[in-house]
């Protein structure tokens, strides 16, 4: 997964042109359809701007119908299209604990939500290329285990 996501920060250097993201550039596109892990790019204002098709596939929506939608529509089921610049700079700030374990009502499962920021040459920050990494396996064997080493402390009190 490392090296997945180091090939993807290489990626975002042709995801921008002019300062902005790019909605269709088909050098890119292929490449990051290739990956069987959903991936999404976002811009400052978490507007979606390009799904890859394994997030349409998971997810049972046509590409159209997620351009310009915020990401919170389909990762936390919010209907909100509006982020104010506050809320936006707190999600920025505490991302890292905010994108692990996230549990995906749309797709029933837990997720790592990998987020790389993308930005201009002049360091002007654009958006984001977000991974979502099916982590469901891994968290129910580990409360499982919590629940199996649990109930073994209490039977041997």
């Amino acid at each position: 997964m490392i090296d997945e996501l180091k090939k993807l920060r290489e990626l975002t250097e042709t995801l921008t042109g002019n300062g902005y993201l790019r909605d269709q550039a088909e050098e890119w596109e292929y490449a990051l359809d290739a990956i069987p892990n959903p991936i999404y790019i976002i811009n400052h204002k978490f507007m979606i701007k390009f799904v890859n098709k394994a997030f349409v596939e998971r997810f049972g929506v046509e590409k159209e119908d997620c351009l310009d939608k915020t990401c919170s529509y389909f990762i936390t089921d919010s209907e909100v299209e509006d982020i104010y610049e506050d809320y936006i700079n707190d999600i920025v700030m505490y991302s890292e604990s905010l994108l692990k374990e996230k549990y995906i009502e749309k797709l029933n499962g837990w997720f790592d939500i990998n987020r790389s920021p993308i930005y201009t040459v002049t360091n002007k920050f654009l958006g984001y290329i977000c991974v979502l990494q099916d982590v469901t396996d891994k968290k129910l064997a580990i409360d499982k285990l919590h629940l199996l080493v649990g109930s073994e402390l209490v039977e041997s009190r």
